[in-house]
């Protein structure tokens, strides 16, 4: 109940924070799609074998870090729009790469110190609190992955169907373009989304291995569900050499 109610809180709080019903949408979305891919990754690659109702919990972590990066990248582009157009070549590509440029390295900063400082807990002797240590942090740097993929996307789907702004004539203060203008030469991070990623994404045979990729990763989750070790797995909370367990012995 608690955990839906931060939900729909956070549906609202991204609403009027961006006024923009696709990116509260998107936002909940990769809130949502972060679990299982967590739960995926905690069980194919750590060989977590005990998960519990705790480990929703992770839910709340799930969302601060989720918030922070959605409004960072979020208000960057916003400002973006404040610029003149022919700083970007009126590209929304140059546009996209800059504002990459301006928020990720922060974002990714304050997400991996996050998840260094859950991953710090691993050691702990206590199984539970090492296997729900692990899951927030591998879900810390999922949801950061997930962010840098569709948000993107979505922040220009927003700027055309609703702000618009891309599509503005330049501005009374064209005296001062060459004040803000941008080297005349592209940069790597320009060249990569203007050419190299809409080259990749222009093949349509690409689709169709990331869906059978997507499709392999379903079925790969949908076996280890049902793998007879994980369900008749009974959980050791502490290990035979811990005082405790040897007092009682």
């Amino acid at each position: 109940m608690w955990i839906l109610g931060a939900l729909v809180f956070t549906f609202v709080w991204v609403f009027a924070h961006t006024n923009s019903l696709i990116i509260s949408l998107v936002t909940m979305i990769v809130l949502i799609c972060t679990i299982p891919a967590t739960i995926v990754i905690c069980i194919g690659v750590f060989r977590i074998k005990y998960m519990s109702g705790f480990h929703l919990f992770t839910i709340f972590i799930d969302i601060s870090v989720c918030i922070n990066n959605v409004f960072v990248m979020f208000d960057t582009w916003f400002q973006t729009a404040q610029l003149c157009p022919h700083i970007f070549d009126n590209k929304i590509e140059r546009r996209m790469a800059f504002v990459l440029r301006r928020s990720v390295s922060g974002i990714f900063m304050t997400d991996l110190t996050t998840a260094v400082a859950l991953f710090a807990n691993a050691w702990n002797p206590i199984m539970p609190l090492r296997s729900i240590s692990i899951f927030a942090g591998v879900i810390v740097i999922v949801n950061f992955l997930f962010v840098l993929i569709v948000l993107p996307s979505t922040l220009v789907m927003y700027d055309k169907l609703e702000n618009k702004c891309c599509k503005k004539g330049p501005r009374e203060d064209e005296d001062n373009i060459h004040a803000y203008s941008l080297d005349d030469q592209y940069s790597g991070i320009d060249k990569f989304f203007g050419e190299k990623l809409n080259n990749l994404f222009k093949i349509v045979v690409l689709r169709w291995y990331c869906f059978i990729m997507f499709l392999g990763w379903t079925l790969a989750a949908g076996y280890l569900d049902q793998m007879k070790e994980f369900k008749t797995y009974v959980p050791d909370f502490l290990p035979d050499d811990h005082p405790s367990v040897v007092a009682k012995q």
